[in-house]
């Protein structure tokens, strides 16, 4: 149970850090236009 836990914490980690590049990269297209 607390490792399915901390694989859900991890997962979640992993999406905000995915989110993250995104909005990076979607900033410096728009920057470059």
């Amino acid at each position: 149970m607390i490792l399915f836990e901390r694989r859900r914490a991890d997962l979640d980690l992993t999406e905000v850090v995915v989110n993250l590049y995104a909005v990076g990269v979607s900033t410096r297209k728009i920057s470059q236009f």
